[in-house]
């Protein structure tokens, strides 16, 4: 199968040895059933927000875990092949891949200048921290807030709690703002904040203007904490725990895997891996770092985090041998969580581990998709906002 194809055409057969009238009219056939299936693609997902099509997700290729034993980079998780060629090319519009230095002037430069004083702030607080708990290994969990969004890891936290998960003792948070900074602070996280970074209202949707700019220190943090030497859990606020998912990737089985992503529905736009950035557990190997590495280079590139990695992912896939595993449903992720009480009944797993609120437009949207399980707390976020001494914010 060609994964270069223009996009919109159908995979190429590449058949060896003469083509004969029979040849040609098979390649024919599965032309026509590979046009067919995309424009199925292209409409059974145009859900309302927070929807789940169950008779098309059966139809789907589920993330394939048919062996309990199995080591996880063994197991297949391509979904199926890629039905169009990405629309535009990372690397021949971006000199500074080929030295893997940012250019004079660039916010990646500033980052990097600034990398000495920021880890006098940061690698005392992550060596303080519980990163070393039975087979979890120098694993930080490592979250990036605004002020717009804190009301979202507020109730990350509140929720944890009730559970007896001490999320503070493992947890860094990157502040957008110097207000959030201050209220982290004051609850006791463990935070820093950025000189550069004064980004303090939440996205008005998800991909507009100033969505993009948060993009750039979403690899940036990631990137950072890899230098540090420790492993991390990456994650958006909009999660909720049932229980502390890092010793997962310490079984076994998960041992040669690079990074675990969250699967990302059956989205057309993020074939073939179906990653999404949301929630990523990465493993401190040479591999990673060289990844985040170029996709810090490229941070200010998309107005997305996933424009970034798909393209990366398959390239360090095949370039670089970086090993990859898409989590099941237990790690749910936007499609699986409604808008409404049944349908989220319907669609998320009793046994689930992490419940990630994407697939929405707003901070509202989300909020009604965890309001729809009982994973929002309200009482708990305005206690923490008032001890904290701020107004309450985000919804």
């Amino acid at each position: 199968i060609d994964l270069s194809h223009p996009r919109g055409r159908a995979p190429v057969v590449v058949a060896v040895g003469p083509a004969g009238p029979a040849q040609a009219k098979t390649a024919e056939r599965q032309a026509r059933g590979s046009k067919r299936l995309s424009r199925r693609n292209a409409t059974d997902w145009d859900l309302e927000p927070g929807g789940w099509d169950w008779a098309a997700e059966q139809r789907r290729p589920a993330v394939a875990e048919p062996d309990e034993t199995a080591p996880l980079d063994r197991i297949e998780t391509w979904q199926r092949p890629a039905t169009f060629q990405w629309s535009f090319s990372l690397f021949g519009k971006n000199e500074d891949l080929r030295t893997m230095t940012p250019p004079p002037g660039s916010l990646q430069s500033s980052f990097d200048k600034a990398r000495s004083a920021r880890h006098a702030v940061v690698r005392p607080a992550l060596e303080a921290m519980r990163h070393t708990q039975g087979a979890v290994n120098r694993t930080v969990v490592v979250m990036l807030v605004n002020t717009g969004q804190s009301h979202l890891l507020l109730n990350f936290g509140c929720r944890c709690e009730a559970r007896g998960i001490d999320w503070k003792a493992f947890t860094f948070v990157y502040a957008l703002d110097s207000e959030v900074h201050r209220m982290l602070l004051s609850i006791g996280v463990a935070s820093y904040h950025p000189e550069e970074a004064q980004l303090s209202r939440a996205a008005g949707r998800f991909g507009d203007a100033h969505f993009g700019r948060v993009v750039f220190w979403k690899n940036a943090v990631v990137h950072d904490v890899l230098q540090l030497g420790y492993n991390l859990l990456f994650q958006d606020v909009d999660l909720v725990w049932r229980e502390d998912p890092r010793r997962y990737f310490f079984q076994p089985r998960a041992a040669a895997v690079d990074m675990c992503w969250q699967y990302d529905g059956g989205n057309r736009h993020q074939q073939p891996l179906y990653a999404n950035s949301g929630f990523i557990f990465v493993r401190n190997t040479r591999r990673s770092r060289l990844f985040w590495r170029e996709a810090f280079l490229l941070g200010h590139t998309q107005r997305s985090q996933q424009g970034i990695t798909l393209p990366l992912l398959v390239h360090h896939y095949f370039n670089s041998g970086l090993k990859l595993h898409i989590l099941g449903k237990r790690f749910a992720n936007g499609p699986q969580l409604a808008l409404t009480r049944a349908k989220t009944a319907k669609n998320l797993p009793s046994d689930w581990i992490v419940a990630h609120a994407s697939w929405t437009a707003n901070s509202t949207d989300k909020r009604r998709k965890l309001q729809s399980f009982d994973e929002w707390d309200d009482a708990c976020v305005d206690r923490l906002w008032q001890r904290a001494g701020s107004p309450v914010v985000g919804w």
